[in-house]
């Protein structure tokens, strides 16, 4: 296998992926925008309404995996495009819906489809155009996010003043047909490195299948060999030896193809690995605060007294704070001198002190410094969970623990918004769902830096 070439077309995978990355995030706060027309269009709850993110998000990252896995074999070119006609498709569909239901398929299945296509499996080809500096690649790459974050719900407002929710769409769908071009960008290697990581992936699993199947059609051989051979056996024997033969030989190709699936989609022997471990625990808090800050930051903004019109600017000041971020602690997990733990930790650490700080800042100004500081920790924070499974994982475990690390963050996500929300109608505060996350972050970024001693 070739060295990674660390520059050259890579730089262009890097604005590949930054174009992925910039739309995948966008989408959800495009959605934000959207969400008062889909009220009103539909005449439904809020609850009921708010599901069409929901849908999107868990269908995302479930895709996620597939994405990687289909990536590795038929190449990363072809499935991000897919993505991008399918996510491009299902916004437009969205446009002629006339009832909720049917936007819950469209912008919630499809589009989220097409979203889970196209994120992981760019941030996966990075570890192969890049090594030793993979770390600047992935935080100028994920720096889209934040873009993506500020632009995006910028721009959709103003569409749909102007051109109506259909009208929005419609022209989003225009705009979601780029991760085509992102896609079409991401030239393979010439030594076809996906294909071959594909395939060592899959030996082991693929000559296991082969070694069942070789003793399924051995085990039936002998069977009709005895049948010549012992005649005198009766007829309703012979019946039921094959039948007992052929249900034992579709129950060993069931546990192949189980064992198969569990490599190539999910890969969970990663799972043997203490320092994956490890890293799923330390998401786990990442992830309670990564939904507190998305969900209730400016609710509560507005329980201090802050007015609709101000909160509105939190949101766009954490995006633009990830612009920063997310290279600047790239470039941190880059430096020769540090582990690349050690920025991911500082980040969890700044995180989640500035979260149980923020509670005590209930101005304005208190509150932008606080969105401020969280987006710039949280992007680089997210930049370093890829840095850092290249580094204890290689490049070849990049994509499957990245895939399993995002399920983990969606899922958790799901879960952690509304108790943060149960704790606040329980108590008439966010504090406590504030000093909650804060304190599971700190706990995180502990482990974070111990994560050398884990390997």
């Amino acid at each position: 296998m070739k060295a990674t070439p660390d520059g050259g077309w890579g730089w262009m995978v890097v604005l590949a992926t930054f174009m992925s990355c910039f739309l995948s995030a966008g989408s959800g706060y495009a959605f934000g925008v959207l969400y008062v027309a889909f009220l009103g269009a539909f005449g439904k709850s809020k609850a009921e309404t708010a599901w069409i993110a929901g849908i999107n998000a868990i269908v995302s990252v479930v895709t996620s995996s597939y994405g990687v896995a289909l990536s590795k074999r038929f190449g990363h070119r072809k499935i991000v495009m897919a993505g991008g006609v399918l996510a491009s498709a299902g916004v437009c569909t969205s446009a002629f819906t006339t009832q909720l239901h049917q936007v819950y398929i469209t912008f919630g299945v499809i589009t989220g489809i097409g979203m889970g296509l196209s994120y992981v499996p760019c941030i996966d080809v990075l570890g192969l155009y890049f090594d030793t500096r993979f770390s600047i690649a992935c935080g100028l790459a994920m720096a889209g996010t934040g873009a993506g974050q500020f632009v995006l719900s910028v721009v959709t407002q103003a569409l749909e003043d102007k051109y109506g929710w259909r009208g929005t769409l419609l022209i989003l769908s225009g705009i979601f047909l780029h991760l085509c071009l992102a896609g079409a960008v991401l030239r393979p290697l010439p030594v076809h490195e996906p294909r071959a990581i594909y395939t060592a992936v899959n030996n082991e699993t693929t000559s296991t299948a082969r070694a069942l199947d070789s003793v399924c059609s051995s085990s039936t051989a002998d069977i009709d060999t005895s049948k010549v051979k012992n005649e005198e056996l009766t007829e309703m024997s012979d019946e039921s030896a094959t039948r007992h033969e052929r249900n034992e030989k579709s129950y060993r190709r069931c546990l192949a193809f189980a064992k198969l699936y569990c490599l190539n989609i999910y890969d969970l022997p990663l799972f043997k690995k203490p320092v994956f471990v490890a890293l799923v625990i330390i998401c786990v808090g990442q992830s309670l605060a990564i939904a507190t800050i998305q969900v209730h930051i400016v609710r509560r903004a507005r329980d201090f007294h802050i007015s609709d019109a101000e909160s509105a600017y939190l949101p766009a000041v954490m995006g633009l704070a990830q612009i920063i971020g997310r290279p600047l602690f790239g470039t941190l997990g880059n430096q020769k001198k540090l582990t690349p733990n050690v920025p991911f930790a500082l980040a969890l650490f700044l995180v989640g002190i500035s979260m149980i700080v923020s509670t005590y800042t209930r101005t304005l100004a208190g509150q932008l410094v606080f969105v401020a500081i969280m987006g710039a920790c949280v992007g680089g924070s997210v930049v370093c969970v890829a840095i850092v499974v290249k580094y204890f994982l290689g490049s070849e475990k990049l994509g499957h623990a990245l895939s399993l690390l995002v399920h983990l963050l969606g899922i958790c996500t799901l879960l952690f918004a509304p108790f943060g929300g149960w704790i606040r109608d329980v108590s008439n505060t966010y504090d406590g769902t504030f000093w909650m996350a804060g304190v599971a972050v700190l706990l995180s970024s502990a482990l974070a830096l111990v994560l050398p001693l884990v390997d």
